[in-house]
C-alpha cells in the first residue's frame, strides 16, 4: 500500500482529501507541516472529527490549504514508510480523540 499526499499544491483545495476521508473510512491520516517537520507527524484515523470536520475555522482549505499537509493511506506502515522517507523517525503522537 502507498501513501497518497494532499497538500492543495495543485490548486485542488480540500475535495480530494475530503474524497479520500469518504472511500477510506478505516484508513489512516497522517498531519504534519507543510515543510514536513520530522518533528510533528502525528496519527489519526480517518474518521477523527479533528482531520475531517473544519468546525470554527473561517480559512479557506482548512485542511490542505494552509500550514499543513496530510498523507492518507490504508495502513499505518505506509505512512511510516513516508516519514521515514521524509528524515523522520516514526509517528511523533497519536491523536488522543480518535484513539489511532
Amino acid at each position: 500500500m502507498t501513501a497518497t499526499v494532499f497538500d492543495n499544491g495543485d490548486g485542488a483545495g480540500d475535495k480530494p482529501y475530503q474524497q479520500w476521508l469518504h472511500d477510506h473510512p478505516t484508513g489512516m491520516v497522517l498531519n504534519t507541516r507543510r515543510w514536513y517537520d520530522p518533528a510533528y507527524m502525528v496519527l489519526h484515523r480517518a474518521s477523527c472529527h479533528s482531520i475531517r470536520r473544519a468546525g470554527r475555522q473561517v480559512d479557506k482549505n482548512p485542511f490542505t490549504g494552509r500550514g499543513y499537509v496530510k498523507v492518507c493511506s490504508e495502513e499505518p506502515d505506509a505512512l511510516l514508510a513516508w516519514i521515514s522517507q521524509h528524515g523522520g523517525e516514526g509517528f511523533t503522537k497519536r491523536c488522543s480523540i480518535c484513539g489511532s
